[in-house]
């Protein structure tokens, strides 16, 4: 009866090991401070994750930040070392009014089918940081875009936990963090277009 028991106990222990292995495997601590915020290069200023919109315009509005709607603004910058880029800063609001204003900014940019996508919701985050969006003022080609904000990207993150059709027209690559998730990805909805966001979750 002893030994049944001991070898209960060692299989639950060898269990309980190869679970929390898997854990820290994939919801690693977020690194470059990810879990408080997200440090730009240039101009040289570190953005908190519980910042709200008067913070950032006090942070950004001398370093160019431009208003796309509430709760959705953009700066040029450099970061993840030396790549120059567009920094989107989307906050968590629940208004329809904000949410027409960005169909119909987004509609003038040509955009025939704006997605509505709702972030899950948590009512604590209310009007703070809660997604950083990549990308191009100039677009370059799709393909050598990719491959170098994904090359810097993992320069700084380190190899995605998930990768799906790596070598297909439409890759998508994801890395998470406690808190934290980054997806790196291509969709071609009216044509190719490239996504890459850290979003807090």
């Amino acid at each position: 009866m002893s030994i049944v028991v001991i070898i209960i106990a060692v299989i639950l222990i060898a269990a309980l090991a190869v679970y929390h292995s898997r854990e820290r495997f994939l919801y690693n601590p977020p690194p470059l401070n990810l879990a408080i915020g997200y440090q730009i290069d240039d101009p040289k200023v570190f953005i908190p994750w519980d910042i709200d919109e008067n913070g950032l315009h006090s942070l950004l509005d001398k370093h160019g930040l431009k208003k796309v709607t509430d709760g959705y603004y953009y700066i040029s910058c450099q970061s993840l070392g030396s790549l120059r880029h567009e920094l989107g800063f989307h906050f968590q609001i629940n208004d329809e009014k904000s949410r027409r204003e960005f169909e119909k900014y987004m509609a003038s940019l040509g955009a025939k089918d704006v997605r509505k996508i709702e972030p899950r919701r948590n009512r604590t985050r209310d009007g703070k940081l809660i997604k950083l969006e990549f990308f191009r003022k100039t677009p370059l080609d799709i393909k050598k875009s990719f491959e170098e904000f994904q090359s810097v990207v993992e320069a700084a993150f380190g190899r995605p936990q998930r990768s799906e059709d790596p070598n297909s027209a439409e890759p998508y690559y994801e890395w998470r963090f406690r808190g934290i998730k980054i997806h790196h990805f291509i969709i071609d909805r009216f044509g190719p277009e490239e996504h890459l966001a850290i979003e807090r979750i």
